[in-house]
């Protein structure tokens, strides 16, 4: 049985660590660099982390060229 929790906790780990990796896609540090950091430190705190950061700002949409009026 404890070979069983041995597989069972590091599986738990990475998929709580894919879930906060997915929360943090529209913020500003991103799915890789959420879910690295989320696996060296514990997935409590990364979405901690990922509470207190904001989201990241849309891109303007592009402004029409001016045409010259005659």
């Amino acid at each position: 049985m404890s070979s069983a929790i041995g597989l069972v906790l590091p599986t738990i780990y990475v998929v709580m660590s894919i879930m906060v990796g997915l929360c943090s896609i529209g913020r500003k540090p991103g799915f890789v660099v959420s879910f690295l950091l989320s696996l060296l430190i514990t997935p409590f705190v990364m979405l901690l982390i990922l509470y207190v950061t904001r989201p990241r700002e849309p891109a303007l949409p592009p402004r029409p060229a001016k045409t010259k009026r005659r």
